[in-house]
């Protein structure tokens, strides 16, 4: 089973690989600039345990797990990805 968003934790980090099949989820993640290839990393959970917020291209976003879990990912280890890549995937769009 491929891991999803909503199973980081503070700290982790990942590259998203696939956005979800519908649309219209699609065409709204790719306006906030979750396109595959992003690097993105949980900075910390909520209490209540439902939601998380993220960091990826200079921007800060709460997601709710049920939207995370719609966002394929590959888990990486701090420093796996360097800095010139991740400037690469946010200025795509």
């Amino acid at each position: 089973m491929a891991d999803t968003l909503d199973r980081l934790e503070a700290g982790q980090s990942a590259l998203l690989t696939r956005q979800p099949l519908t649309q219209a989820r699609r065409l709204a993640f790719t306006r906030l600039g979750l396109i595959p290839g992003t690097e993105v990393v949980c900075l910390f959970r909520l209490r209540w345990g439902r939601a998380a917020v993220y960091r990826f291209c200079d921007t800060v976003l709460a997601l709710r797990d049920s939207a995370a879990a719609q966002l394929r990912c590959k888990i990486t280890d701090p420093g796996e990805n360097n800095r010139a890549s991740r400037i690469l995937s946010c200025n795509q769009y």
